[in-house]
């Protein structure tokens, strides 16, 4: 077997500093700063999910302020978002009102709770939620009144 040959510039960093490897230069400070979005011509058509107007090729679009995912024309970039929608394509669950979604319902992307429908996000109450809680409560009325009769019933048999 061959033997490896001597690192010859190793040798010399070795002998200029024989304490050891000389220090790391200090840390050049980088502090990246972002004014605007870039602004860039369309490549694709497409629909602005802030004024529902036609995105066109060649037509300036950027970012959208707050959902930086979202490509919106230059002017509506401060513009609040609407509700983009679609009809499903699949069944599913709303994860909103927590009833299913059906083939061509109405269904658009919600960005904390995921695909729901049209009528859950432009009510931010669900309906369905709001009768399961009207349930809950009248339930929680019946036992605390039972619950009440149960004592008054306890304290007239100690009577």
């Amino acid at each position: 077997m061959k033997p490896i040959p001597v690192n010859k510039r190793w040798l010399e960093a070795r002998e200029n500093h024989p304490e050891g490897m000389p220090p790391a230069p200090p840390p050049i400070p980088v502090e990246v700063v972002v004014l605007a979005m870039p602004v860039l011509e369309a490549r694709y058509e497409g629909t602005c999910p802030a004024c529902g107007r036609a995105i066109q090729p060649g037509m300036p679009i950027t970012r959208h302020a707050q959902r930086t995912r979202r490509w919106v024309h230059l002017e509506c970039r401060e513009a609040p978002l609407q509700h983009n929608s679609l009809p499903a394509r699949y069944e599913g669950f709303c994860r909103a009102c927590r009833q299913p979604i059906q083939v061509g319902e109405m269904i658009t992307d919600d960005p904390a709770r995921g695909w729901i429908h049209l009528r859950c996000a432009q009510h931010p109450a669900a309906p369905a939620l709001n009768a399961q809680a009207e349930i809950l409560a009248n339930l929680l009325s019946e036992i605390l009144e039972l619950e009440d009769d149960i004592e008054l019933g306890d304290d007239e048999d100690a009577g």
